[in-house]
């Protein structure tokens, strides 16, 4: 009886090994097949720019599929400039990641993290004050603004990716010019907003 339980143990821990491995290749082979990506990057690129990209969970699928004229995106940020490198400030919800709310990543990064390489770079056609908006960007930053659970648009004291974007551009001079959706009685913005021709430019 020891012999056999013995026996069982042995395979449930080679199971278990196997398991390890397994995930450990797949683990690493995603990470390869990022590194592998081809980055595109536009050759004129400003502080205040937008990009938007697809990312890989079941939410986004589903972001993307409630706003089919946003060209399958879900997820939305905004360029800024570090000793010369560009960044993404962005807002992600603590129940998708560990850190709740804004963050700043590299762009390539950001990039890097797209499904399937789905990303576009976004340019306003209107003006803007770009001191100021760059300034915003910072300030939102320094006060890690948390990620807006509510999605509450008259409330700036937590943002989600897409309504930093709006309250950034409209403090820098921007009218209104965004779309908006329902979900439940709540008023989204609509990531079809940024493909509208009349006020922004997608930057190849």
């Amino acid at each position: 009886m020891w012999r056999n339980r013995k026996i069982f143990l042995i395979a449930i821990v080679a199971v278990l090994l196997l398991l390890s491995i397994i995930l450990c290749f797949s683990s690493c082979k995603n990470e390869d097949k990022k590194s592998a990506q081809k980055i595109h990057i536009p050759q004129v690129l400003e502080e205040g720019d937008l990009v938007l990209r697809r990312g890989n969970s079941l939410l986004s699928g589903l972001i993307a599929q409630y706003f089919p004229e946003g060209r399958g995106m879900s997820h939305v940020g905004i360029i800024i400039f570090e000793k010369g490198s560009p960044y993404v400030v962005h807002s992600i919800s603590g129940r998708l990641e560990k850190t709740d709310g804004i963050r700043i990543d590299p762009l390539d990064k950001f990039l890097r993290e797209a499904h399937e390489a789905e990303y576009h770079f976004i340019s306003p056609l209107f003006e803007i004050d770009r001191a100021i908006l760059g300034q915003r960007v910072r300030h939102y930053l320094a006060e890690n603004t948390p990620f807006d659970h509510s999605f509450d648009l008259e409330d700036d004291n937590q943002l989600y990716c897409s309504e930093l974007i709006r309250s950034i551009y409209l403090q820098s001079g921007a009218e209104d010019i965004f779309h908006y959706g329902e979900v439940a009685g709540i008023k989204l913005i609509d990531l079809a907003s940024f493909f509208d021709g009349r006020y922004w430019r997608i930057l190849k």
